[in-house]
């Protein structure tokens, strides 16, 4: 429901109460990322929404590389295989307009560049499996993003 800071208000009651559960420390860790990382959250300055966007990017080409990294190792390609190198090469390209200075100087990019780091982390969760940490984040992010557009 998006509702990131109800949601950790709760979890974090939920893990005070029971430290040992899993489920919902992951659940915390989670929400705390998706708000820490959102560059959409119009509270922030623009200086923040680019250099929120420009750690995205960073995020999603390191997660796109190791799995390109971890596919090259195996034989024979896929269509999956393939799509996943097209998505980095699209990346280095992008790479010059997702630099915090680039997108400080022209906040329009922080879209077309969020949108190819949501398409990247769903490439890298079709082609890798799921993500954790940052990755997870992002793709929870992407989710919500795509669902309102």
């Amino acid at each position: 429901m998006t509702r990131y800071s109800e949601a950790q208000h709760f979890l974090s009651r939920a893990v005070a109460i029971n430290p040992r559960d899993a489920k919902s420390r992951a659940l915390l860790q989670t929400t705390v990322l998706v708000q820490a990382l959102d560059p959409f959250d119009p509270r922030l300055s623009i200086q923040e929404k680019s250099l929120r966007t420009a750690c995205a990017f960073e995020s999603a080409m390191g997660r796109l590389k190791d799995c390109a990294d971890k596919l090259t190792a195996r034989p024979g390609k896929t269509p999956v295989d393939i799509g996943l190198v097209s998505q980095y090469a699209q990346g280095l390209k992008l790479a010059r307009q997702a630099s915090p200075r680039a997108l400080l100087r022209n906040p329009d990019a922080i879209v077309s560049t969020m949108d190819f780091v949501f398409q990247a982390e769903a490439a890298a969760a079709k082609a890798c499996g799921p993500a954790t940490g940052a990755d997870w984040a992002l793709e929870v992010l992407g989710e919500h993003h795509r669902g309102a557009s």
